[in-house]
């Protein structure tokens, strides 16, 4: 196969783009190691990528020798040996997964090497292959990851490096070495640890080592710098003098607490990311990044924003998700340009009136905001622009008129708000809403008091639904109530569900002619009966604990996709095997569900995803052109003894060599016979097979 390659990476004002090149691509490396042994090599050959090699495989220089115009080469395993001189000189991308700690070519010299990229490799830190690897003044990329790397490589001798990638070392390992100031036309770094948890960072001897490099500060022209995952306190005074940055990423930086005063120095600044970090405060300098687009202050210490927050004139998108913050400051309305402003879990008490001067935004988030209390202030309905609002999980008790202004709402949110009792009449645009059914909408039919209001029909309100509403989510005790849904509903959630849901209810929402998604969460029943849905083709049956029985699927003649899980009493699915269109079947920790009826007559079945049903005793036969992923079953065998998993696959050719193949899975794994004599049935133990 042969298909044309380009890779055009764009930085700031750097272009590195080869055009014309012919990317051939051989899946299989047997067939090179064949035609390198045959002297088959071709002048024609510029991009090679062999994969799957062992360590000890070696390519020799004679090998290369054939092929002078390779340009691009991918890598996986195996080792370059003999020597190498005057080869691979034309040579401008070299990507290397598991690459040898000690190279065994002499004379390697790859002086036109434009890209290099390095995985999962043990590097020592005197490796020979740095010598040849950045022989080239000219180098550009560097990336680095998961090499084990102890210190970085000396960078000497490729000054005009642009990009420099070291990601997925250890955070207490890794020594940046001085050289790194030499780069003074390094454009993007990125220096990222491998996933620790901060229990397991403990602070030892060297931890001092791991404060920000003042080297790093060197860097002028640097305008991205990522120093994600470190151990690092603070960061060094001296980092205001970059003033080229517009991207600085310290996420996951567990034990930053504080930004120096010079931070407000990056006037350049377009994105600052502050995720997963410490920080329980900004400096009042923050407010002088009036080029910031972005600030993501997700998952910190913070506790209360400062004033100068108002300056940042150009801020498109605030996180605040999982903060302490309680209330935000009146500057929070000269925010003139933005747009999403993100507060789900924060400690946050109430909406100021100062949101109604947002003039921009679109996306106001504050869901699972306990202490969010009260009213939403009737300035919202100046944000014109507003095309969602989510305060689901709060104690909202009152929504104002003035939300009917918002002409560009789309998505509107209110579940489990269980203080709120009423919702006005809401704009003609919207599409998405999600409120409970104790929630009156419009204005009563009759005077109810307001206990009854708690139980009332949908009906006994006069309600006049969104035109465009096309989903609606509602948390419901008894779906009976529901029997003046919209026509427009193409998606319906219920959650909550505690009164019986039979075919009466399923038979009022036949009128639903466009519905074609069902959701079911959280129900307390034990038995769901299905009526004729005619145009329903996707069903969710989802965290059901007392649900036993689920029957009359029969009636749902064009359901493509039905996923049920986490159902611990679930023991039957009625008429599963009379699903005529379904396409996929998942079915995930049901774990008293003990088996499944005969599937092979579902021609339309593509896959099955049986996710941890323990009582699952047998697997269902299903068509040939089905696939079946199974994972967690052990009474299916799925497991072997050393716990390797076991992926099952069916094809539709049944060979003498896979039956040969199959009579030895059967023999080495735990399953047993019955289970496995089935056409075409093949068990890997090894899901990435």
């Amino acid at each position: 196969m042969i298909i044309a390659y380009f890779y055009n990476l764009k930085l700031e004002s750097i272009r590195i783009v080869w055009w014309n090149a012919i990317f051939f691509f051989i899946s299989h490396y047997r067939s090179w190691i064949y035609a390198f042994s045959c002297c088959q090599g071709t002048e024609n050959i510029i991009a090679l990528k062999l994969t799957g090699l062992s360590k000890e495989h070696n390519f020799t220089s004679d090998e290369f020798s054939r092929l002078p115009s390779l340009r691009f080469l991918e890598l996986e395993g195996g080792n370059l040996v003999g020597d190498f001189k005057n080869l691979l000189s034309s040579l401008r991308w070299l990507s290397w997964h598991c690459c040898p700690s000690e190279l065994q070519a002499v004379n390697l010299c790859l002086w036109n090497l434009i890209v290099l990229k390095l995985f999962d490799s043990d590097i020592p830190e005197n490796w020979n292959g740095w010598g040849p690897f950045l022989v080239n003044h000219d180098l550009k990329v560097i990336y680095l990851m998961r090499c084990h790397l102890s210190t970085t490589p000396n960078f000497s001798t490729c000054l005009n490096l642009k990009i420099l990638v070291l990601d997925g070392h250890c955070p207490k390992s890794l020594q940046i070495g001085s050289s790194i100031r030499k780069l003074e036309r390094l454009k993007h770094l990125e220096i990222i640890a491998a996933q620790v948890q901060p229990s397991r960072l403990s602070i030892g001897l060297h931890f001092n080592l791991f404060a920000m490099p003042s080297a790093i500060c060197d860097l002028k022209c640097l305008s991205s710098l990522k120093l994600e995952g470190q151990c690092m306190q603070e960061l060094h005074p001296s980092m205001g003098e970059m003033v080229g940055l517009t991207c600085l990423s310290l996420k996951g930086c567990h034990r930053l607490r504080k930004l120096p005063e010079s931070i407000g120095k990056l006037r350049s600044l377009l994105l600052l990311n502050l995720l997963y970090t410490r920080i329980k405060e900004l400096p009042d300098s923050i407010g002088d990044l009036k080029k910031l687009e972005e600030m993501n202050l997700g998952f910190t210490q913070m506790r209360e924003l400062p004033n100068s927050i108002g300056g940042l004139k150009s801020l498109l998108i605030l996180n605040l998700q999982r903060t302490k913050v309680m209330e935000l400051p009146a500057s929070i309305g000269y925010l003139k340009r933005l747009e999403c402003l993100y507060m789900t879990g924060s400690k946050i008490k109430e909406l100021p009136k100062a949101i109604g001067m947002l003039e921009n935004l679109k996306v106001l988030e504050s869901r699972n905001c306990k202490n969010l209390d009260g009213e939403i202030p009737s300035e919202i309905g100046r944000v014109s622009f507003l095309e969602v609002l989510d305060v689901s999980g709060s104690k909202v008790s009152r929504v104002p008129t003035t939300i009917n202004q918002l002409s560009h709402l789309q998505e509107l949110r209110f579940g489990d708000c269980h203080k709120l009792e009423r919702l006005p009449e809401l704009p003609a645009s919207l599409k998405i809403l999600c409120f409970g059914a104790g929630t009156a909408l419009g204005t009563p039919g009759q005077t109810l008091s307001k206990g009854i209001g708690k139980s009332a029909k949908l009906e006994d309100w006069n309600i006049t639904w969104p035109p465009q509403l096309w989903a609606l989510s509602i948390y419901c005790d008894d779906p009976r109530s529901l029997t003046r849904l919209p026509s427009s509903l193409s998606l319906l959630e219920l959650r909550d569900v505690q009164s019986p849901i039979k075919q009466p209810f399923f038979s009022n929402l036949r009128y639903l002619k466009h519905l074609s998604r069902l959701t079911l969460f959280r129900c307390w029943l034990e038995e769901i009966e299905f009526d004729q849905l005619e145009n329903l083709h996707r069903l969710n049956v989802a965290e059901s604990e007392s649900l036993v029985r689920l029957s009359g699927l029969s009636n749902l003649g064009k359901l493509e996709e039905l996923t049920v899980r986490s159902c611990s009493r679930l023991m039957e699915i009625q008429d599963l095997e009379e699903l005529p269109s379904l396409k996929e079947l998942l079915i995930r920790k049901c774990s008293s569900i003990k088996q499944l009826p005969d599937l092979s007559k579902l021609y339309k079945l593509r896959t099955l995803h049986l996710f941890n049903c323990e009582s699952l005793q047998y697997l269902p036969d299903v068509p040939n052109t089905c696939h079946p992923y199974v994972h967690g079953c052990p009474m299916l065998g799925e497991s072997s003894d050393d716990g390797s998993e076991l992926c099952v696959r069916f094809t539709q050719t049944t060979r003498l060599e896979e039956r040969k193949e199959l009579k030895q899975l059967e023999a080495a794994s735990s399953v047993s016979a019955p289970r496995l004599h089935r056409k075409g049935l093949l068990i890997y133990q090894n899901l990435e097979e």
